[in-house]
Formats: C-alpha cells, sequence, structure tokens
C-alpha cells in the first residue's frame, strides 16, 4: 500500500514536470513576438546578448524595458521581479544574425540595381562614340557633329569620371573637326579681286539690299568639300534688327538668311555667321569658325555738278551752283561743288544714271551721291510787234535737279515749269534766264528739303 502511495506521488510529480516543461515553452514562444501590451518583443529590439559579453541566460537592462508587461507563466512573476528570461534572450541571440544576414543582402540588391543603370549607359555612350566615328570616316559630318553632341548631353546625366571621359573624348572629336571647317562669303560679297566686301545699311530690307550668306567647307589637304544639313548661326554683334536666325547648309554647303530690317540704319551693324549643332538638348558651337558681314552707313556725301546749255554754248554756272547748295543745306547732305572741268558729254551721261559715268566724276564709295543741275536755254526771241522790232528779247529756261546714288539709282528728282528771262539782246535774255532759273530752282529745293532728307534716310 506504501509502495503504491509512492508510485502515485511519482507519476503526480511527473506530470507537473510536464506541465511545467509545456509552460516554459510557451514562454519562450512568447519572447519572440509581440508582448501583450503590444510592444515589439526584446529580441527585435536589443542586441543579441551573449555578443555584449553577458551570460546566456541574462538581457540587457533595454531588453528587460523593451516589455515591462511580459509575465512569466512559470513562476508568476513578471521579468522585473526576478522571472526566468532565459528563453527570451536565447530567441534574441538567434534571430540578430539573420537580421543583419537580411539587411547586407538587401543592401547588395540596392546597389546592384543602381549599378545596372548606369553601366547600360554608359554602354551606350560606347555606341554613339562609334557610331560618330563611323559617319566622320565616311563623310558624313554633320551626323558626327550630332552623334558626339549627343555623348556629352548623355554625359551630363550620367554624372560619373567615367561618363566625363567619354564626354572629354567626344568633345575632342569635335575640336578636330572645328580645326578642318571654314566659313566663305556667298559670291555677291566677293569682289573681282576675292576681297569680302561691306554693304549699306540704307538698302537693307529692299530687293536691292544683300542679306548674308555662307559656304561651309571641310578643309583636307589641298582641297574643300561642302559640309551640308549644318545649322549656321547668324547673330548681330554691333546694332539689332530683324533677321532669320538659323538656315541650315543645303548640299552645296551654302547657308542663306534674310535681314529684313536694322534697328538703326544710321550706325554700322555687323553680323556674324558660325556653324551650331544640337543634340538631346545640347547644343554645341563651333565659336572659333565664323564669318563677319559689316553694314556701313552711307556716307552723307555729295558732289554739286552744273551744266548750263544754250545757243552761245555750253558753260559751267556758278550762280546757279551756289544757289543748289545754299537751298540743299538742310538735308543733311554734305555738299561741295565740282571744281574740275566739265565735260558736257560725261554729265549728260552722269545725268542719266550712267554708273561708269559717275565713276568718272569721282561718285563712289567714299562720295556716293551726285546732284546734278541741268538748265537748257532755248533760243532767244525778239519781240515783233505789228511789224516793228523791237530791242526786247526773251528766252525760256528748262532746269531739272536730279540727286543720284553711286549706283545710278535716282534718289530725288525736281523738274520745273519753264522759267522765262528777257533782255535787250540775246546774251542779256539768255542771262536773265539763267539767274530766274537759280531763284525758282532755289525756292523748289527748299520746300522740297524734308522730303528730299526722308528718301535718304530710307534709300
Amino acid at each position: 500500500m506504501k509502495r503504491l502511495s509512492r508510485n502515485i506521488a511519482y507519476f503526480g510529480l511527473l506530470a507537473a514536470a510536464i506541465v511545467l516543461l509545456g509552460s516554459c515553452a510557451s514562454l519562450g514562444s512568447a519572447g519572440g513576438a509581440a508582448s501583450p501590451s503590444g510592444t515589439p518583443a526584446a529580441s527585435a529590439a536589443t542586441p543579441n546578448a551573449a555578443a555584449q559579453g553577458m551570460p546566456p541566460g541574462q538581457a540587457t537592462p533595454r531588453a528587460a524595458a523593451a516589455s515591462p508587461s511580459a509575465f512569466n507563466q512559470v513562476t508568476g512573476k513578471s521579468p522585473d521581479q526576478g522571472g526566468d528570461r532565459t528563453g527570451s534572450s536565447t530567441q534574441a541571440t538567434a534571430s540578430a544574425p539573420l537580421a543583419a544576414a537580411s539587411n547586407a543582402s538587401a543592401t547588395s540588391a540596392a546597389v546592384s540595381r543602381a549599378a545596372a543603370p548606369r553601366e547600360d549607359l554608359l554602354a551606350e555612350m560606347d555606341k554613339v562614340l562609334r557610331t560618330a566615328k563611323d559617319a566622320a570616316d565616311n563623310d558624313h559630318l554633320a551626323e558626327a557633329m550630332r552623334a558626339y553632341v549627343s555623348v556629352i548631353a548623355m554625359a551630363a546625366g550620367e554624372g560619373s569620371s567615367a561618363g566625363q571621359a567619354r564626354a572629354d573624348a567626344a568633345a575632342a572629336a569635335l575640336s578636330r573637326i572645328g580645326q578642318s571647317l571654314t566659313l566663305e562669303p556667298g559670291s555677291e560679297w566677293v569682289d573681282a579681286k576675292g576681297t569680302q566686301t561691306a554693304a549699306g545699311t540704307r538698302g537693307v530690307g529692299s530687293g536691292a539690299g544683300r542679306s548674308p550668306s555662307v559656304y561651309l567647307y571641310e578643309n583636307f589637304g589641298t582641297g574643300k568639300s561642302p559640309v551640308g544639313d549644318v545649322p549656321i548661326r547668324f547673330q548681330f554683334i554691333r546694332n539689332s534688327g530683324s533677321i532669320v536666325s538659323t538656315v541650315a547648309t543645303d548640299a552645296f554647303g551654302k547657308a542663306n538668311t534674310t535681314l529684313a530690317s536694322l534697328a538703326d540704319p544710321g550706325s554700322e551693324a555687323v553680323i556674324r555667321a558660325y556653324p551650331v549643332v544640337a543634340a538631346n538638348d545640347r547644343t554645341y558651337s563651333f565659336s572659333s569658325v565664323f564669318r563677319d558681314f559689316v553694314y556701313l552707313p552711307p556716307a552723307n556725301a555729295a558732289r554739286v555738278f552744273a551744266m548750263a546749255s544754250s545757243e552761245l554754248g555750253d558753260e559751267d554756272n556758278p550762280q546757279i551752283l551756289d544757289a543748289a547748295i545754299r537751298a540743299l543745306a538742310s538735308t543733311g547732305l554734305q555738299l561741295s561743288p565740282y571744281d574740275g572741268a566739265l565735260d558736257p558729254e560725261a554729265f549728260r551721261r552722269a545725268f542719266g544714271g550712267d554708273t561708269a559715268a559717275l565713276g568718272t566724276l569721282g561718285i563712289g564709295a567714299d562720295r556716293p551721291y551726285a546732284a546734278f543741275i541741268s538748265v537748257v536755254v532755248e533760243p532767244a526771241r525778239q519781240i515783233v510787234l505789228d511789224g516793228v522790232a523791237y530791242n526786247i528779247f526773251t528766252a525760256a529756261a528748262d532746269v531739272t535737279f536730279r540727286l543720284i546714288r553711286s549706283d545710278g539709282t535716282v534718289v530725288a528728282a525736281v523738274p520745273l515749269d519753264p522759267v522765262k528771262g528777257q533782255g535787250g539782246s540775246k546774251e542779256a535774255a539768255i542771262a536773265d534766264a539763267y539767274r530766274r532759273a537759280s531763284k525758282a530752282l532755289a525756292a523748289a529745293l527748299e520746300s522740297r528739303a524734308s522730303a528730299i532728307r526722308a528718301k535718304l534716310e530710307v534709300n
């Protein structure tokens, strides 16, 4: 009977031990999860206790505080009451290395994902560099330029030293191309000696005016070839106005722009042409390859010529010459009388706009205007009344004024009605006709001075 009692007591203790072991297991499981109050478990919040040099059965004070409400299911005490925390610290020791490994793996994956696009972009830049070189080797210079500029644009977004090295290579290639390029003026800008000429500001915007035009060539050895499909930028260096700013060269390498107007026609204007290439929102300017076009304001110098013709012959008439110069003073012209022997035939041809004759009279770039006064007196007539001849003579003079530019263009013309002179002889009547013609011409020029001045500003 005593043996039976001892057996029953033994099995009772065994059952109690089993229950105790189950409670410990439950407590260990709870240590790796959230505490009843929702606070993260100590194993997730603290480093490995063993790694800090502490006994495996103890947690750091921070670990104990992490779950103050956790209750030891075996002892019935909370951790701060001396409950067993071995199961919780063991769980922390096991989970910390796993978390570190997980973080390292995630970092490595992020680095790999970031490096992949960069490597792809560098490979693309290498491909474009090869394309550019092949295009240049096959005389597709415009295509090569755009490809090199594209590499520079891609490097700006890539940002690495490797990308910058590729951009530097592209820039060096563009510099070499620029050294082989020249811009030459259009034929209308070159004189017979091959020298580039200047244009006048007054002709801008008219059919007779010149607009900048260039030829783009690639030079090699002793020859050159035109470069097509390259944009040429036209930019004001001096003065300003309305101009088509960018024009691409054609198959012959030529680019013509249109200059519509100048802001100040009375001042010098300079327009510069140079190649520009754009790709991927990046523009490269060949600033060392340029051609300037100069527009000069017209000189206001004018030489005044007067030729008087009558039955007495042709003669220079200083009286008419002086009257015209005084009347034209308000036009802004710098007037000077012709002081040489005037050939009547040269005068008539120049009066008609003959440029060669104008040149022989000294009309050109330095003195671009000629003022001509032509007075033609008809033969004098004697007054006869009722068959009686009186010593009274009359003579009618036709007077015409013309202001002519060196290119033969008539800027202003003032014809007058016939002016009659009278005298006691033929000579006296002709002389009076000249005198009256001078007064009539002066009055007509003074009344038209503002209109002549306006025409000078336009032409």
